[in-house]
C-alpha cells in the first residue's frame, strides 16, 4: 500500500456469514481511501476482501484469514492470524 503519512481515510466493514457457540466465518473488506483531505485516485487506493474464521473460547480466540487485493495499490494476498487472551 502507497505511504500515507498524516491523516489517512480506513475503512473496515464485515459480514458474519456462518455462527455457531465457539465458531464464526465471516467476510471483511477493507479500504484505504488516502489522505481525509484529498483521497487517492482510484487506482492507489487500496481495497482487499478477506475471508475470515473465528474460534471464540476461554483462555484463547483466534481469528485466521486470507485476504485478496481488489485493485492495483493492493497487496495480491495476505494471511492473517490474531490471537488474543482476556485479561480480565
Amino acid at each position: 500500500m502507497r505511504d500515507c503519512r498524516g491523516s489517512t481515510s480506513h475503512l473496515r466493514l464485515a459480514s458474519r456469514i456462518m455462527s455457531t457457540t465457539n465458531w464464526g466465518v465471516a467476510l471483511e473488506e477493507y479500504d484505504g481511501f488516502g489522505p481525509l483531505r484529498k483521497f487517492f485516485s482510484g487506482d492507489e487506493q487500496s481495497h482487499q476482501l478477506f475471508l475470515v474464521a473465528d474460534y471464540d473460547a476461554e483462555p484463547v480466540s483466534v481469528e485466521t484469514g486470507i485476504g485478496f487485493g481488489l485493485t492495483q495499490a493492493s497487496d495480491n494476498l495476505v494471511l492473517k492470524l490474531i490471537l488474543s487472551h482476556d485479561l480480565n
